[in-house]
């Protein structure tokens, strides 16, 4: 698999989710088993450390450490993103986050979008993949 794949924040909260049912496929992504750049938006950062999971100082720290490893690029929420992100929850009924994660993975000319969100999944946009894990996973081992 090559190209480069924007991530979810489910994705994130997977691969930091030791025995969560899709943890291997989303820790092997972090580890760069896809052979892909990895990217994600910058909304990214603010939900998982606001994520109901992140309770002690020490998940906390764990989830900072993931994001300023710099295993994917940040890709800013500019207004660029934000027009854009208007335009795919009109378009295809998405909530604003998801618009923003999608639009960020197209400013920032990702080739594939990794989500276990169904809903999300269903998004067609040009020149974008939408991939759930258990796909990506199938697709490494290859």
């Amino acid at each position: 698999m090559t190209g480069r794949l924007a991530l979810d924040t489910n994705v994130l909260l997977y691969a930091l989710t030791r025995g969560s049912a899709f943890y291997e496929p989303a820790a092997a992504i972090l580890r760069g088993q896809t052979d892909c750049d990895l990217m994600a938006s910058e909304l990214v950062v603010a939900e998982l450390l606001s994520h109901d999971s992140v309770g002690s100082k020490a998940e906390y720290e764990k989830v900072d450490g993931l994001i300023r490893s710099q295993v994917f690029e940040v890709v800013p929420v500019s207004a660029e993103v934000l027009y854009l992100a208007a335009g795919l929850r009109r378009e295809h009924r998405l909530t604003l986050a998801d618009a923003i994660h999608v639009a960020a993975a197209v400013v920032g000319k990702a080739t594939h979008f990794v989500t276990n969100d169904r809903d999300l999944r269903r998004c067609t946009v040009a020149g974008l993949e939408f991939l759930d894990l258990e796909t990506v996973g199938r697709l490494m081992a290859r």
